[in-house]
C-alpha cells in the first residue's frame, strides 16, 4: 500500500508538537474479491476516534491529532486489520484498506496453530510455558477484576503503577537498571506511541497479556533496537480462537 503500512517499525518517533488535526478517508474492502465490507468499525486506537464504514465501505476519520497511531478495521467473518500511520499536521491520508477473510471451519477438520507463527495461540503457550515472563489469560484478566491495563499491572511482580491524580498512570519497570517505561505491543504490532498504560481499550475484549521486565527477559519476538526496559503485549478477542488456561 502507498502510504499505509501494516508492519512499520517505528524507531524513534514523536507525537509531540501536533498543530493542526489530520484526518484519514478510504474505502475498506475484502482482499481477494475487492468487494466493500461494509458496517466494519474502525478505530484509531488510543483515542476515542471511531467510525463505521457504508454500504461502499467508504469510511471517514477526522480530528485526529499530527503524529503516528494505530489504525484497526474489526468486521464479522474478517480478521482483525491493523495498520500503523504516520500523519502530519493538517494531512489527509486516503487510501483503500484490505481484510482478510476468516477460513470456513469445515465438519470433521481439525486445525492445529502453527506454534512458528508467533502471534497464534500456540506460540502464546509455547513462551507462557517456557516459564520467563509474566502471562494473564482471559480467565485470569477476569478474576482480577481490573478498571485499567494499568490496575492489571498492579499485581505484577516487578511492576510498579504510579498514578498522579487527573495525570493519569504510568506503568515502570523495575527490574531495569532504573525504573523506567516498557514498549507496548497491541496484537503483535508496536503499539507505545498510540496506547500505553491508560489507552481506551475495552478490557473484556483482552484475551491475553505477555509481561516481560527488562530487556534480557524479552523474547526474540518482541525485541526493538535500542529497547532497554521490558514489553507489554496486549492481544485481543478474535473469532475461532481462545487463550483460556488449560
Amino acid at each position: 500500500m502507498r502510504q499505509l503500512v501494516g508492519l512499520l517499525a517505528v524507531l524513534g518517533a514523536s507525537n509531540a508538537g501536533a498543530q493542526t488535526a489530520a484526518a484519514v478517508r478510504g474505502v475498506l474492502v475484502q482482499r481477494d474479491s475487492r468487494t466493500p465490507v461494509d458496517g466494519a468499525r474502525i478505530a484509531v486506537v488510543g483515542t476515542p476516534l471511531t467510525t463505521t464504514t457504508d454500504v461502499q465501505g467508504r469510511f471517514e476519520l477526522p480530528g485526529i491529532p499530527a503524529g503516528i497511531h494505530l489504525l484497526q478495521a474489526r468486521a464479522v467473518g474478517f480478521v482483525v486489520g491493523t495498520w500503523l500511520i504516520q500523519l502530519n499536521d493538517g494531512q489527509s491520508l486516503r487510501d483503500t484498506l484490505e481484510l482478510e477473510a476468516l477460513a470456513v471451519a469445515l465438519t470433521a477438520v481439525t486445525v492445529v496453530a502453527n506454534a512458528s507463527d508467533w502471534r497464534s495461540e500456540a506460540a502464546f503457550e509455547r513462551r507462557r510455558n517456557s516459564g520467563v515472563g509474566v502471562f494473564m489469560t482471559r480467565e485470569e484478566i477476569r478474576q482480577r477484576h481490573p478498571a485499567s491495563v494499568s490496575d492489571l499491572m498492579r499485581s505484577v511482580p516487578g511492576v510498579l503503577t504510579n498514578c498522579r491524580g487527573r495525570g493519569g498512570c504510568i506503568v515502570l519497570m523495575t527490574r531495569s537498571t532504573r525504573p523506567c517505561q516498557p514498549e507496548y505491543f497491541l496484537d503483535g504490532y508496536p503499539a507505545t506511541l498510540s496506547t500505553g498504560s491508560s489507552f481506551p481499550i475495552d478490557l473484556a475484549a483482552i484475551r491475553g497479556v505477555e509481561v516481560y521486565r527488562n530487556q534480557s527477559e524479552t523474547p526474540a519476538e518482541f525485541q526493538r533496537p535500542g529497547l532497554r526496559c521490558g514489553v507489554i503485549a496486549i492481544w485481543t478477542i478474535e473469532p475461532g480462537t481462545s487463550l483460556e488456561r488449560r
